[in-house]
């Protein structure tokens, strides 16, 4: 490598250095993105260079058997991790090192420690290094720093790396970019293009498909049956999208609100005369209950009467004193991300009010949902909107980050998890947008002792477990006084039981299957891990007989669930409940606030002095006195505290807090035109 040190002109290629992508390093629930999306995107990297006959070189931890090469800090906290000859320190079949590309072991933070990677690059006659694996903000970030110091271009692939420190991963990228090291797509990255038949592509107004990342959508039903598939956006046609959203949107904005009113009110009529259609949608791609999914459709048309109702007449201008008026202005460009959970009334919640004010959005679905969100543009598009004023972008969470720092994206509105928000989140600041995010719940009941436990147990049991518990508001943790916990655990016991598990199509269909096999088999370890913890399994704990066809797992209520286990900090986003008891009135108020989030609180009692409590000591944004969990109003504000949320609360008036900005106008003496 000393031609390189003596700073003489590089000739060759670029190789690609693949960094500690093993088992260990993979299996933190903490992992962003985690394990399973950063596999997709080293596996799509992966096709693309060998494709393109690329080098490739992967770099891997090893530590001796004794431990005695272990960092310092993995000495103190006794952390083992990727010990020689362990499946820990392998790869996963996804990035298992393929024939002629060489594994160089390493021991610190920094590959070039073992001077074999430097020769080899030598020998290859490389130019450029391209970076992926984890963790960002430390090997990565080391990585790149070693290739720079040594006079290699470098590129770090963002779609292809994983940190469990999002916060030092993003300040890692800013100190990175400061020094010519490039974050790109591996959509960037020279390689063929194979065919994709049945492709959704990622962008309405692109022509084809670009991007090698493809996902399989599959029936949660029916996990043998394949509906179709979807490809990521590439970075064109990200950049396409907000570039037309943006040249649209100036054209919008000129529109009086009662016009945009009208225009979205014609898109509200044909979205509700395809409700079956939508609604049979949402059952087959996403699983949902067939009565709930007729529910999600009402809801949607409900929320996009509401944003019109709301904002689609001309409002005057505030009079502040004097000459001085106050306007709300459109902030432009919007970015909106959405989760499968409710993947129609999510959207139509974020897209009609951020229209109606007079703004462009930029929509990506979450995958599962892409077929839905297919289905509501081309009720857009069928509308007198101004072209590219509504753009559709499909991708995983690296496309969403890629809105989030593009230039032309004034704002993001996002509902998905709390590690997919952090990120978005540390985006956001990093360049100066405003956020509105909702990051789901870990939500608490409280039970007391003049609760009417004969009739809460079925409500309780349908907000724990409806749609196989797939929704931020469902109730998990459900605290009840010692003196009523046996009362309670049996009926709420029969309630579960009674609860009609099947086919999402069916109407009678309570509990259907969770959105994939990879969501049933995490909520299966959720379960036990739990029971490892000292859980006991009141029902449930398994999938349920004649039902393995699909993604089912059976209503599942735990009981002896320590407040500081893993199950009761974390939302498990699943058809999991427990029930823990608690001495008094003082303890339940300490345990609803003694978890990251806080979205929504309900308490079960007729004590006035009780309900002041609640009301006055409960760190959530919804709270409620003996009514279901589950559910919100159209017209309420819905915003989580915490690690719930961030940025003003959706729906209702408090739309145009988040999707207008304010100006203060001075010297007008007449009447102000709107």
């Amino acid at each position: 490598m000393a031609d390189r040190t003596r700073g003489e002109p590089a000739r060759g290629r670029s190789a690609l250095l693949l960094i500690d992508v093993q088992n260990d390093y993979l299996s933190r629930s903490d992992l962003a993105p985690p394990r399973a999306a950063l596999l997709d995107g080293v596996a799509r990297l992966l096709a693309r260079v060998r494709s393109a006959g690329m080098p490739i070189a992967h770099v891997h931890t090893r530590v001796a058997p004794d431990g005695s090469n272990r960092m310092p800090h993995q000495r103190t906290n006794d952390v083992w991790c990727c010990v020689e000859a362990t499946l820990g320190a392998q790869a996963p079949d996804e990035a298992r090192p393929g024939a002629g590309e060489p594994v160089f072991a390493k021991t610190v933070f920094d590959p070039f420690s073992n001077p074999d990677l430097a020769a080899w690059l030598a020998a290859e006659r490389i130019e450029s290094v391209l970076v992926a694996g984890v963790h960002t903000h430390a090997c990565v970030r080391e990585t790149a720093l070693g290739a720079y110091q040594r006079g290699f271009r470098v590129a770090v692939i963002e779609d292809a790396v994983a940190s469990y420190d999002p916060l030092y991963a993003e300040l890692t990228r800013n100190y990175l970019e400061a020094r010519q090291v490039r974050f790109i797509r591996s959509d960037a990255v020279p390689g063929a293009e194979p065919e994709q038949p049945g492709v959704l592509p990622g962008h309405r107004v692109s022509s084809a498909p670009e991007s090698v990342g493809r996902w399989t959508r599959r029936n949660p039903s029916r996990l043998d049956a394949v509906l179709g598939f979807v490809t990521a956006a590439t970075t064109k046609q990200v950049d396409d999208a907000v570039k037309c959203a943006h040249r649209a949107q100036g054209e919008w904005a000129a529109h009086r609100p009662e016009v945009r009113g009208e225009i979205l009110a014609g898109i509200a009529d044909a979205l509700e005369n395809r409700a079956n259609i939508l609604a049979d949608a949402l059952v087959r791609d996403i699983g949902k209950p067939l009565t709930e999914a007729r529910a999600e459709v009402a809801r949607a048309i409900e929320l996009a009467r509401v944003a019109i109702r709301q904002y689609g007449a001309a409002h005057p201008w505030e009079r502040c004193g004097g000459d001085v008026r106050a306007r709300r202005v459109p902030i432009g460009t919007v970015a909106a991300i959405t989760p499968f959970n409710h993947a129609l009334g999510i959207p139509i919640g974020k897209l009609f009010p951020a229209l109606v004010l007079g703004n462009a959005v930029i929509w990506k679905p979450s995958l599962f949902g892409a077929a839905v969100a297919e289905l509501v543009v081309e009720a857009f598009s069928a509308s007198p909107l101004p072209v590219g004023l509504v753009g559709l972008l499909h991708g995983d969470g690296s496309v969403a980050q890629q809105l989030a720092r593009h230039p032309g994206i004034e704002a993001v509105s996002v509902t998905a998890s709390e590690s997919a928000g952090r990120q978005l989140a540390l985006a956001c600041a990093a360049h100066f947008k405003p956020l509105q995010a909702e990051l789901g719940g870990n939500n608490a009941v409280v039970v007391m002792h003049d609760a009417d436990i004969p009739a809460i147990a079925a409500v309780l049991a349908r907000a724990a477990f409806g749609f196989a518990g797939q929704r931020c508001t469902a109730g998990r943790r459900i605290l009840v006084v010692r003196e009523r916990e046996a009362e309670l655990l049996q009926a709420l016991e029969a309630a579960t039981r009674a609860l009609v598990v099947g086919e999402p199509g069916d109407v009678s269909t309570e509990v259907g299957p969770l959105v994939s096999a990879e969501a049933r088999d995490a909520i299966a370890d959720v379960v036990t891990r739990a029971l490892e913890g000292g859980a006991g399994v009141v029902c449930g704990g398994i999938v349920p007989r004649g039902l393995d066809h699909g993604a089912w797992y059976a209503p599942t209520l735990l009981r002896n669930v320590a407040p500081e286990t893993r199950i009761f900090r974390e939302e498990s986003f699943g058809p999991v409940a427990l029930v823990s008891t608690v001495r008094d009135f003082d303890e339940a108020l300490t345990l609803v606030n003694a978890v990251p989030q806080g979205l929504v609180a309900t308490l079960y009692s007729d004590d006035p002095h009780l309900q002041e409590r609640f009301l006055t000591e409960v760190r959530a944004g919804l709270l409620k006195i003996n009514c279901p969990p589950a559910g919100v109003h159209a017209e309420a504000p819905f915003g989580g505290w915490k690690a719930s949320g961030l940025g003003p609360p959706e729906h209702g008036r408090w739309d145009a807090e988040f999707y207008t900005r304010v100006q203060a106008i001075y010297g007008i003496t007449g009447p102000p035109k709107d």
